[in-house]
């Protein structure tokens, strides 16, 4: 895990809506996604919220980190 959020928790009607959005940076030492053979790295964002008495709501989305995007975010 590269980085986590956390929001407080809060009293909702039925159809009420959560909005909120955060800022995430690949690290400097970080890598584009990569699938070979042999090997793989790949990113991932993942959205969990728990409910009571409901079951936990989680969704993960995965991110194709491009190479020429991740140098040009971290060029010297």
């Amino acid at each position: 895990m590269i980085e986590e959020f956390e929001e407080p928790g809060g009293d909702f009607r039925a159809g009420s809506m959560i909005q909120n959005s955060f800022d995430v940076q690949i690290p400097p030492d970080g890598m584009h996604t990569l699938n070979v053979r042999r090997n793989q790295l790949q990113w991932f964002v993942k959205f969990q919220m728990e409910i009571p008495r409901l079951p936990d709501f989680v969704n993960e989305y995965e991110l194709d980190v491009l190479p020429a995007l991740y140098r040009r975010q971290h060029a010297p």
